[in-house]
């Protein structure tokens, strides 16, 4: 009976040991979970602020596109303003050119009339005449 109650007692220690050792392990565990989750909590905390931060970064880069896109517009209008400006320019100085030149022309013929009428060409011209050869011409056709 001794060796019974020994045995008895035997295995309640070692099931005492074992209990001890499953709430050591327990207890590890639940620690080890703990510090995971905290973890986890952390990291998922970090990635919503970077989520959120890149979302700020995007938006500002959005107002900054346009932003852009305005200075460049108003840039375009700018140098389009600028090159009709200078079209404008050009075409007046064009324009001054030839009725230089027509100027000029008209000058040289008036002297050239001058000049034909000086070699015995100063008879009045008969439109009348004119007119009238014209006439016949056109009827002829």
């Amino acid at each position: 009976m001794k060796l019974l109650l020994d045995d008895s007692k035997k295995k309640k220690e070692e099931i005492a040991a074992v209990k001890e050792c499953y709430q050591e392990e327990m207890k590890t565990m639940e620690a080890k979970h703990q510090k995971d989750m905290i973890t986890m909590m952390l990291l998922l905390d970090n990635r919503e602020k970077e989520e959120k931060q890149y979302k700020k970064e995007i938006a500002a880069m959005k107002e900054e596109i346009k932003r852009m896109e305005v200075e460049m517009r108003a840039k375009h209008q700018k140098d389009m303003a600028a090159v009709k400006d200078r079209f404008q320019t050009e075409i007046q100085a064009m324009k001054q050119k030839i009725n230089e030149q027509h100027q000029t022309d008209m000058e040289a013929m008036r002297e050239s009339v001058a000049g034909m009428a000086e070699f015995g060409n100063d008879e009045p011209r008969n439109d009348e005449y004119d007119d009238d050869l014209y006439d016949e011409y056109e009827n002829d056709e």
